[in-house]
């Protein structure tokens, strides 16, 4: 009887030990993630910093070509294009390139993942930027790259990224994994520029937030929200496709694609001010050394932020994370 008894218990406790096995290794792979926060401006660990020829060359495409040649700067590692006559502004983003990449590597615990950096400006009558490859391009008409030249547009450090909210927001893409969702790198990139680099304030409340402008004047903003918007449901899969440029809304109405930037901007706030900036670093390392090719910048659904949360979230920050993002419309699948 005794025999039977220890063979009925024999699975289970090997079942636990293999359980407590695997809890462990997880244990010790966050904290392998975390080692060496206190002292994130060496970056010595290979792993998170390689050497710049190690990393892969990001590729450049000549996006804008409407016939007038271009001037090249380059310096240490960054290079700037922008159309001829436009020296100035390719000057002025040389100078802002090294810290603005290195408070975005503060942030994320890794450094710049390309050989190189590189900023491309060109002329466009509708404004247009983009993260492709390792490469930003940022699209101009020539009266704004004018403005560009002017050396009070450029905020002197500590401002950071000289003030200058698109070259904050597309830098950070350069450093983000392919494949995640939109929503997640889009807050992340609107959360850099806009509040850490613009001075923003977000209000994110139980369904909706609000966006304050700096306050430059010293004058309090008014109590009540003067545009609240209203949360878009980051698991909705409906999603998937860029919005109709030609779309008609009402005055102060967000199209869905300001929603999802926005409502993923308070998604990266929350984590932030719940579990420190140690941990949000922590996150952030474990997407880029472990990278998932399984999940899709579009369309959002259920089924892509339960496998993003837990993979990258909740070995991190423990269970309770699903009732914080919960008003996001981010919900376990089983």
């Amino acid at each position: 009887m005794k025999k039977i008894i220890l063979l009925l218990i024999l699975p289970l406790l090997l079942v636990g030990c293999a359980h407590n096995v695997w809890q462990n290794k997880e244990e010790e792979k966050i904290k392998e993630l975390a080692v060496g926060e206190e002292e994130e401006g060496t970056m010595n660990d290979a792993e998170f910093c390689p050497p710049r020829v190690t990393r892969p060359e990001p590729t450049l495409v000549k996006r804008f070509e409407d016939g007038s040649p271009d001037i090249e700067m380059v310096v240490n590692g960054y290079r700037v294009i922008a159309p001829d006559g436009h020296q100035d502004l390719a000057q002025h983003t040389l100078e802002v390139l090294p810290s603005c990449h290195d408070a975005i590597a503060e942030h994320m615990g890794y450094c710049h993942p390309w050989q190189e950096t590189i900023v491309h400006y060109g002329r466009f009558e509708l404004s247009r930027a983009k993260a492709d490859d390792g490469v930003v391009y940022i699209g101009r008409p020539e009266v704004s790259l004018s403005r560009l030249d002017d050396p009070n547009i450029w905020q002197e450090f500590p401002t950071l990224c000289g003030g200058q909210s698109t070259l904050a927001h597309e830098s950070v893409h350069t450093f983000q994994p392919a494949d995640l969702p939109a929503w997640l790198k889009e807050g992340w990139a609107d959360y850099f520029s806009k509040i850490i680099v613009g001075g923003s304030t977000y209000e994110c409340g139980e369904m909706s937030l609000c966006i304050r402008p700096p306050n430059l004047s010293g004058r309090p903003h008014p109590a009540e929200c003067p545009n609240p918007i209203q949360y878009w449901d980051l698991s909705d899969p409906d999603w998937g496709v860029r919005p109709d440029p030609n779309e008609k809304r009402d005055e102060g109405e967000q199209s869905n694609k300001d929603r999802y930037y926005k409502t993923g901007t308070c998604f990266w706030q929350s984590i932030r001010d719940t579990y420190g900036t140690d941990v949000l670093r922590t996150i952030f390392r474990l997407m880029h050394i472990e990278q998932q090719y399984d999940l899709p910048v579009f369309p959002f659904s259920a089924e892509t932020n339960d496998l993003l949360m837990r993979s990258y979230f909740v070995p991190v920050t423990g269970p309770d994370v699903w009732d914080l993002v919960a008003p996001y419309g981010i919900i376990p699948t089983e």
